[in-house]
């Protein structure tokens, strides 16, 4: 059986089949994952749509579902597999277990005790881990992971996202590298260790540099911050009119700052060109 998508179309094939014209092709253990911009779907899924919910109970395995806005499925003592959140909520509760997420914008997923693998955060979407474990996923621009006192999130590829940490939530990132970041007005980045940003352009938007991330080439424009934390790099920023590098401590090396701009060094190194 064939599978056809038109531009502007989406959907998620059944394994083996081929994705034509209309989107970015993302795998998902042996799916062809498409999004464009239509609705999203797997072929054969649990559909959870509009204030509907549905739950995955004790020592029980299921697959493939859909959780459309404000939508909800809890996984509470069982194990839910092949995940797709376009706008709806996905709670792992105690001893629950998620595995292939795939979070649109406005998608959520909660931990409350359980723990998930392989969850990809794509922009718009949130993911809030209070108590249980993350052991591996993605978070693309736009996307954003907390992690709060009690959570922990491991095997991370850090692509242009936001991660946020409390004083005791804990996060590991791999090694990863993307380019041509370009933050706007309220947009959030983080680059953590392992991981190495390049040719960013701060437009409004906020990067922050955490212990053992580097940023190499950065552009800082009116409205925009870039800030170095305690053991991360930049090399070479400029830093036009009305932008802002904050330097609480690590290296900011070859920066350049034109007229109007604001720099401000509380502890760091900072050299100039």
């Amino acid at each position: 059986m064939k599978a056809y998508i038109y531009s502007g179309g989406s959907f998620y094939p059944l394994k083996g089949q081929k994705v034509f014209s209309g989107g970015q092709a993302v795998p998902i253990k042996g799916f062809d994952v498409v999004y464009g911009s239509g609705q999203q779907y797997m072929i054969g899924a649990t559909v959870v749509s509009s204030n509907s919910d549905h739950h995955v109970g004790y020592n029980s395995t299921e697959e493939y579902f859909v959780v459309n806005q404000n939508g909800h499925l809890y996984i509470s003592r069982g194990t839910a597999n092949h995940i797709v959140v376009n706008g709806g909520y996905v709670t792992v509760q105690q001893f629950g277990v998620a595995k292939d997420v795939m979070l649109n914008a406005g998608g959520r997923l909660n931990f409350g005790g359980g723990n998930a693998s392989n969850v990809v955060v794509n922009a718009g979407a949130y993911v809030s881990i209070g108590s249980g474990t993350l052991f591996s996923g993605t978070v693309n621009s736009g996307g954003t992971l907390r992690i709060i006192d009690g959570g922990a999130a491991q095997g991370i590829i850090e692509n242009g996202g936001c991660i946020r940490t409390t004083t005791y939530g804990v996060v590991a990132c791999v090694s990863n590298s993307f380019s041509g970041l370009v933050l706007n007005g309220g947009e959030y980045a983080t680059v953590h260790s392992g991981t190495t940003a390049n040719s960013v352009t701060i437009s409004g938007g906020t990067m922050t540099v955490f212990y053992g991330g580097v940023v190499n080439s950065a552009t800082v424009y009116d409205g925009g911050l870039l800030t170095l934390e305690d053991g991360g790099t930049i090399n070479s920023v400029t830093v036009n009119s009305g932008g802002t590098l904050r330097v609480s401590a690590g290296e900011a090396l070859h920066v350049t700052s034109e007229t109007g701009a604001y720099v401000y060094n509380y502890g760091g190194t900072v050299t100039y060109n």
